[in-house]
């Protein structure tokens, strides 16, 4: 009389077989979702310039910056001719107030989930620092500082200047 059916041998084969696979599609799987953060603090940071650049633009017609939700940091001196005397770190804050909801940091940071700061260095992976600056290359402006983390390591984005004076 013949049982049908699998032996221990080939069980134990698939058993490995699967496990191989699922070792490799975890390490492939890491890879890409560090990829896709270092992207996504890219795209962050070349949105905020974009957006900040655009915006003085407005600002330099006269057009008065109301988008953030503060509205202390409202820039309202542009239909006067005044903010292009503003400081720099005036122009980050009013940055910081407007994306402050409208990004979010892909390291996941319960206390700052946007991930902006407005001092210093970046500390930490996800964080974006938009900061007055004296050394740009068109004075005055504000920094724009991204960091990433590369296999457990903080590392920085290139810095990206956006210009405020006019």
């Amino acid at each position: 009389m013949k049982h049908k059916g699998f032996t221990l041998i080939e069980l134990l084969v698939v058993v490995a077989i699967i496990g191989i696979l699922a070792a490799v599609g975890v390490v492939a799987y890491n890879g890409y979702t560090a990829s896709a953060k270092k992207k996504t603090m890219e795209s962050n940071s070349k949105t905020i310039q974009k957006y900040a650049m655009a915006e003085i633009a407005k600002c330099q017609m006269g057009t008065n910056l109301t988008e953030g939700p503060t509205i202390s940091k409202h820039i309202t001196s542009c239909s006067t001719g005044g903010a292009g005397n503003l400081q720099s770190n005036v122009w980050a804050q009013y940055f910081i107030d407007v994306f402050q909801s409208k990004i979010k940091n892909p390291y996941g940071s319960s206390s700052n989930p946007s991930g902006l700061l407005n001092s210093g260095p970046t500390r930490n992976a996800g964080e974006i620092v938009l900061v007055g600056w004296n050394q740009c290359k068109t004075d005055p402006c504000f920094l724009i500082r991204a960091s990433y983390d590369e296999n457990g390591s903080k590392k920085d984005l290139p810095d990206l200047q956006v210009p405020t004076g006019f």
